[in-house]
């Protein structure tokens, strides 16, 4: 919300700026490099770094000086870019000065741009050669390969690191523990982003050395064990803000033998919890997200008022077997939650399968998985739903009497649908309901089976016309029914597909199909998956 708002407000400068330039000017004809280097640093804002690169590299020294000032504070986002125009950044552009410019990049392996860390490599570039690196984002980094962890732990001057849904592969305990240490050492970063799996997931997190510069960290992918918990606190001692996948046994509660003072903001996602909070004061904004268990409101109230005096925001989301939902939502209606700090919530319950879920809204979470079948009731109406970026939806219970529209209008910012349903014609039905092109992903493999020829022909119609989709993960039943996706679908850049006819000869006979600018492979963990990127 802050960025949009901030992109709105940028905007207008521009806006303005180029109308009372156009008023000193008065040229007959206004050109673009007549605007002032200032003037055309704001318009860089608004366009995507590989675009920026495309359209201006190498025209002129002025564009080429423009632009090493522009990637000193914006981020090279290899995300969602063509395999070509891949290759021709990092063969062209990045082998120049430019790459000492450089201070934030992203780089990914996940369906959209499959393999381009490996490419990255290939092509004889290097974390290490971004001198001026001070954040670095990699996601879905699957590989033994060492070099991007060689990379890391030589980025001195990193404030920041992302490893989001990486698989890491070490050859014995000491190397895992290399890895960890490593990134404790590194004595500028002030925030760090772990969601990572090791080869072998009992491995322990435990850091043996100190960060002293760490003040925001998180750690998801794996549940982590209390000791662990502990260890963490303790090499970490100026954390303000930690966010971590925690289990907690029966016997087990979050207290330790030193204080967590300092940390103000708490997320926090387990199968349970106790009230023992006594170890965060000072904590300003706690967000709980728990599996299978339920506290009503009056044993959140309780804990809140006993241990978190200083709590202003908090942030809910629990799921559980449905019970007396009318008795739960009475727990949520007391002074406490309506008057003193205006929290509300909202709970959903399917009577059929017994599942349910309730949580605070404005909902903060950044997945929601959309039941139509599920009934539901709140104790406000501030149904925003702008966090959402990722929605599976169950569509088979949907009957003539639902406001389709108006549930989905709720859902303005999804970047990626996961969604299963009985028939293309409800698929046709759900994707004329969105007003919005946002959506970047679709997800189709839920659907229980593999489609024919001509549902690949009628689907890839209803998306060519709807959704202008992006990246598409869907079930085939023969190598054929590629052909309407690659025909139709004019935005699609990346595909995954699994076939039913799948041989040794597929590879080959989509390369035929294929333009030689498109890369094709088989995912490394899931080999029934193949992976198209052009």
């Amino acid at each position: 919300m802050l960025f949009h708002n901030k992109n709105i407000y940028k905007k207008d400068v521009v806006l303005s700026s180029l109308l009372i330039h156009k008023q000193k000017k008065m040229p007959s004809k206004l050109c673009f490099e007549s605007l002032a280097n200032e003037l055309i640093l704001e318009i860089f804002e608004y366009l995507p770094s590989i675009d920026l690169l495309r359209a201006y590299f190498n025209l002129n020294q002025r564009f080429n000086q423009l632009l090493i000032q522009h990637f000193q504070s914006y981020s090279l986002d290899f995300r969602s870019i063509s395999y070509a125009n891949f290759k021709l950044i990092t063969h062209d552009y990045l082998p120049t000065q430019l790459i000492h410019s450089i201070t934030s990049i992203h780089l990914s392996n996940n369906d959209d741009t499959p393999v381009q860390i490996d490419l990255f490599y290939q092509y004889g570039l290097k974390l290490s050669r971004f001198d001026a690196l001070t954040s670095l984002f990699i996601y879905d980094c699957n590989s033994s390969d060492s070099s991007v962890l060689f990379d890391i732990q030589s980025l001195e001057n990193l404030i920041h690191l992302t490893l989001a849904g990486c698989y890491f592969q070490f050859t014995d305990q000491q190397q895992h523990q290399s890895f960890i240490d490593h990134i404790w050492t590194l004595s500028k970063l002030n925030s760090c982003y772990l969601n990572i799996h090791f080869n072998d997931d009992e491995q322990l997190f435990k850091p043996q050395r100190r960060s002293l510069s760490l003040k925001s960290l998180s750690l998801w992918g794996i549940e982590r064990q209390i000791d662990e918990f502990n260890e963490i606190i303790n090499q970490t001692p100026n954390l303000e803000h930690l966010s971590i996948l925690l289990r907690i046994d029966t016997d087990q509660s979050l207290s330790t033998n030193f204080s967590a003072s300092l940390i103000k903001k708490f997320e926090l996602s387990c199968s349970r919890i106790d009230e023992s909070f006594s170890i965060v004061p000072n904590l300003s904004c706690l967000t709980i997200d728990l599996d299978e268990f339920l506290f009503d409101g009056y044993q959140w109230s309780n804990l809140i008022e006993n241990n978190l005096p200083k709590l202003e925001k908090f942030r809910l989301r629990m799921t559980f077997q449905y019970f007396n939902i009318d008795s739960l939502v009475q727990s949520f209606q007391t002074d406490f939650w309506l008057q003193k700090h205006q929290w509300y919530i909202r709970c959903h319950w399917n009577t059929t399968n017994k599942r349910s879920i309730l949580y605070t809204i404005p909902y903060y979470f950044k997945d929601f998985e959309l039941d139509f079948s599920m009934k539901f009731i709140s104790t406000g109406d501030n149904f925003n739903y702008k966090s959402v970026t990722d929605l599976s939806c169950n569509n088979s219970e949907i009957s003539s009497d639902t406001n389709l529209q108006q549930i989905i209008s709720n859902f303005d910012r999804i970047n990626s649908l996961d969604i299963s349903m009985d028939s293309t014609e409800q698929l046709s039905y759900f994707f004329k309901q969105f007003t919005n092109r946002t959506i970047h992903q679709i997800d189709l493999r839920k659907f229980d089976r593999y489609f024919t020829i001509d549902e690949c022909h009628e689907i890839s119609q209803i998306l060519s016309t709807t959704i202008q989709c992006e990246s598409l993960l869907i079930k085939i039943q023969n190598r054929f029914g590629l052909i309407p996706f690659l025909t139709n679908m004019k935005h699609l850049r990346a595909l995954n597909i699994q076939c039913l006819d799948d041989d040794e000869y597929l590879l080959a006979w989509i390369q035929l199909h294929l333009s030689s600018a498109s890369l094709i492979k088989r995912d490394v963990f899931f080999i029934e998956d193949i992976q198209i990127w052009s």
